[in-house]
């Protein structure tokens, strides 16, 4: 169980949920590392949602924090 929501509403975004979900299930599976997933978004993602990409990442780091400490 990962409190991604909680969270969510710490970052103040509750659309980066998914992100943080993606960044616990990457600690406990790492089937792509966060430098590959940052690559990923700026060549996938539209040059006017680049600008979102670091709450992204940052959601993602946390995700990882919070399946650290369990």
């Amino acid at each position: 169980r990962i409190d991604a929501m909680d969270k969510a509403a710490e970052l103040k975004n509750s659309k980066v949920f998914n992100m943080i979900v993606l960044g616990g299930l990457l600690k406990v599976c790492p089937i792509v590392s966060t430098d590959g997933l940052n690559k990923a978004l700026f060549k996938t993602l539209p040059e006017r949602h680049h600008g979102l990409i670091p709450l992204n990442m940052q959601a993602v780091e946390e995700g990882m924090k919070i399946m650290t400490k369990m």
